[in-house]
């Protein structure tokens, strides 16, 4: 059997890669834990009770919507943490999309961030780009 496996793979070379290259990709997934942001104020939302509650109950909420698998949402994590900390007058809510399903129907990518203010949606944004996302929450902010 192991001659067969063998011989299979040197008469296979591209694929025997792509398999090995996929294979780590999914160990790189199962292993893979979001990393710690000392001051984060990130709250990880599982409900639709939980999503609504804290979009209302503070004035301007940032909402990142991703999946474990995203590298781009892997990119990201860090950032939307160390925003959370160096901003306290703005509330911080990470949704899975993979765990949470009903919470993520609306949107169409991911990563998404929507801004909420007051319980009402007054900016989305499919991926991070800290600097559109600080500018409209500096207007969102002014217009009070």
């Amino acid at each position: 059997m192991l001659t067969y496996i063998v011989s299979w793979i040197q008469s296979h070379p591209g694929l025997s890669l792509f398999i090995a290259v996929m294979l780590f990709r999914l160990y790189q997934n199962w292993t893979y834990a979001e990393p710690a942001i000392e001051g984060s104020r990130v709250t990880q939302v599982n409900t639709g009770e939980q999503f609504k509650e804290e979009v209302e109950s503070k004035k301007l909420v940032l909402v990142s919507f991703t999946a474990d698998w995203c590298p781009g949402c892997r990119t990201a994590a860090p950032q939307f943490a160390t925003l959370s900390r160096d901003i306290s007058n703005v509330g911080f809510v990470k949704i899975n999309v993979d765990t949470s399903p009903e919470l993520a129907k609306e949107i169409k990518s991911i990563p998404t961030f929507k801004l909420y203010k007051e319980g009402k949606e007054v900016g989305s944004f499919v991926g991070f780009n800290k600097v559109e996302i600080l500018e409209k929450i500096k207007n969102v902010l002014d217009t009070n």
